[in-house]
């Protein structure tokens, strides 16, 4: 705890431009500086909490606005949105108010905008990794919230971020505030599709993006077909596209199929733009993947509300510092109802679902975990696609390709499964049911899990060669074989 008070204290000392006046109503612990070791650069965030900082306690990551930055947002007579810190902090949380590198992007400093590009990405997991180590976070209920641009950011950055067993900040579900806005699409708007020329310095990472469609495509939950449009339509016929658009198979919001999500928004949001962005994702999964409770659209007016007393939980409704009107901005949501809606999920429950499911579907890259798995591509430069399905009890099935349609299985040159981990499909103990893998294509699987080496593995329930077939990894507790093409089933016997 000293070792904390001393951290604090230092960071106010050594940042004192930055020791901006805060709302009465929240205890600031203070701002600290980081240099993030991906990009060589500095990030700045606060940190706020409730006295006596109790262990453990639940972690809400902000991400805010376009055109702004964590240091805006800290003085209460510009920004509006400071009434959710109050009530997350009133309820024992920890709150993180972070750049994501925005500033750094820009020699200006004027345009705090990236979106969900990698500088955003590698800031966002430095400052949560560094906040995990210094205070007592309940992993099990860290939680993200952005509005407008920030909305669009969380979802990015959830989609690419669903290790449960990571320090990067698994969310446990995230609210998207009045945000989200298909950011390819956006390309073709303001540009030809090959000229950059037109598109405002620093907006995405100094235009360095318009050589790599991919490093575009991974910045967002949606792979759109690019239209041709006026460059300044926000509405008409050009807009909202048609799902039949949406490249179904490259779109990373599979990756959040299974991710609480809510989203809300003010009934007379100005911001237009941002509604069909938003009906485009949540149509995307509901005919992907039906019907679910997960996926929330709640239209909010706060003068209107009976559940939101304007003078109780939003003063500056009637003090008017946040300059306050139900339209775009931070306010126009009630915070403790956001808080309340967060605080019904878990990472535990959010894995209760993944693992419920018959199946799922992963947009992926190297040697990053999503939930139970791990990819290595064969071109770095497209996603690689996993599809899984259950046959039946500790058994998954990974579903056929099929180039001609361009569905299943795609770009991969291993897979890894955590068999044995918290939250486990998996139980590589069962002698009655082993391990089954169902496969059909030519991929190198690893199964991580098994704590000595197994007694046999069965291809198409002939036993397969030790050394040559398969292998056991006893520093990586993981047994590796090489699939084939043509449906087999793979049995590890304990």
């Amino acid at each position: 705890m000293l070792s904390i008070l001393l951290w604090l204290a230092q960071a106010v000392q050594a940042n004192p431009a930055q020791a901006l006046p805060r709302p009465c109503l929240y205890p600031a612990y203070g701002d600290a500086t980081i240099t993030v070791a991906a990009t060589g650069r500095q990030e700045t965030y606060a940190m706020f909490g409730p006295p006596g900082r109790p262990a453990p306690a639940p972690l809400l990551v902000l991400f805010h606005e376009f055109n702004s930055s964590h240091e805006a947002n800290l003085n209460p007579q510009l920004w509006d949105g400071y009434d959710i810190i109050d009530r997350a902090v009133d309820r024992g949380w920890y709150v993180v108010l972070h750049d994501g590198g925005h500033a750094s992007l820009c020699s200006t400093g004027e345009n705090h905008s990236t979106y969900g590009n990698e500088d955003f990405q590698r800031h966002t997991e430095a400052v949560i990794e560094d906040v995990m180590c210094r205070f007592p976070i309940d992993k099990n209920r860290v939680y993200g919230y952005g509005f407008s641009m920030g909305g669009g950011e969380v979802l990015s950055y959830a989609a690419r971020h669903r290790n449960p067993a990571s320090n990067h900040g698994f969310f446990a579900a995230v609210v998207n505030h009045s945000g989200y806005f298909p950011i390819n699409q956006r390309m073709s708007f303001m540009k030809p599709v090959d000229d950059c020329a037109s598109i405002p310095d620093c907006m995405y990472n100094d235009n360095s993006y318009c050589d790599d469609a991919f490093q575009w495509r991974r910045a967002d939950i949606m792979d759109l077909e690019p239209i041709d449009c006026p460059s300044n339509t926000w509405n008409g016929n050009a807009w909202p596209p048609e799902v039949d658009e949406v490249r179904y198979w490259t779109s990373q919001i599979h990756n959040l199929a299974r991710t609480p999500i809510r989203t809300y928004r003010a009934i007379d949001e100005t911001n237009d733009c941002m509604i069909p962005g938003n009906d485009l994702w949540q149509d995307f999964l509901l005919s992907a993947y039906g019907s679910t409770p997960l996926i929330d659209e709640y239209v909010f007016d706060c003068v209107s509300d009976p559940a939101c007393p304007i003078t109780s939980v939003m003063p500056d409704c009637v003090l008017g510092q946040g300059g306050f009107n139900p339209k775009h901005q931070w306010d126009a949501v009630c915070a403790d109802r956001a808080l309340d809606w967060l605080d019904g999920h878990t990472r535990s429950s959010t894995m209760d679902a993944v693992n419920s499911a018959t199946g799922i579907t992963l947009v992926a890259e190297d040697e990053v975990r999503f939930y139970h798995y791990s990819v290595v591509r064969t071109d770095p430069g497209d996603f690689g696609r996993l599809v899984t399905f259950r046959p039946q009890v500790n058994a998954i099935g990974f579903l056929n390709p099929n180039p001609s349609f361009g569905v299943g299985p795609h770009n991969l040159e291993r897979i890894r499964i955590f068999a044995a981990s918290p939250w486990s499909l998996l139980d590589v103990t069962d002698t009655i049911n082993p391990v089954l893998l169902n496969t059909n294509y030519d991929v190198t699987m690893q199964v991580k899990g098994y704590a000595t080496q197994p007694s046999d593995v069965l291809k198409n329930g002939m036993t397969q060669p030790f050394g040559t077939v398969w292998t056991y990894d006893s520093t990586k507790n993981q047994v590796e074989f090489d699939t084939t093409s043509g449906a087999n089933n793979w049995e590890i016997i304990p």
